[in-house]
């Protein structure tokens, strides 16, 4: 199944090999996900509310935000482990903000994360 970003979501791509350290950013800025992994593409995607997300110093550092209508294959819900497309933070138990993210990507790229942006 394949989705468009914007209008339930809006989604940064990540080059596989900061997946895991972004995603662990994520978490440790008090994200609670989705996040997807596709092994195929080489690719993670963090999801977020749609409308929240602009593009930052963080953008090309191997992390892009995806446009508007860009569409993303996902996987059934309980896909959580293999080789294929999974959730590697599960869909359905809450929500990365745009500020969570903006954070994680910060670190995930070796930024310093501005104070305005770090400040709840």
């Amino acid at each position: 199944m394949s989705m468009a970003c914007g209008a339930r979501f809006d989604a940064v791509r990540v080059v596989a090999e900061r997946g895991v350290r972004l995603a662990g950013a994520v978490l440790a800025a008090g994200g609670r996900g989705p996040v997807l992994a596709d092994p195929y593409s080489g690719s993670w995607h963090v999801f977020t509310d749609p409308g929240t997300m602009a593009d930052g110093p963080w953008s090309g550092a191997g992390m892009r935000l995806l446009r508007a209508g860009t569409r993303l294959k996902v996987p059934p819900l309980d896909a959580t482990r293999g080789g294929d497309l999974y959730w590697y933070v599960q869909h359905g138990i809450g929500i990365t903000s745009a500020r969570q993210l903006t954070v994680a990507l910060f670190t995930a790229a070796g930024l310093a994360v501005p104070p305005e942006v770090a400040a709840p």
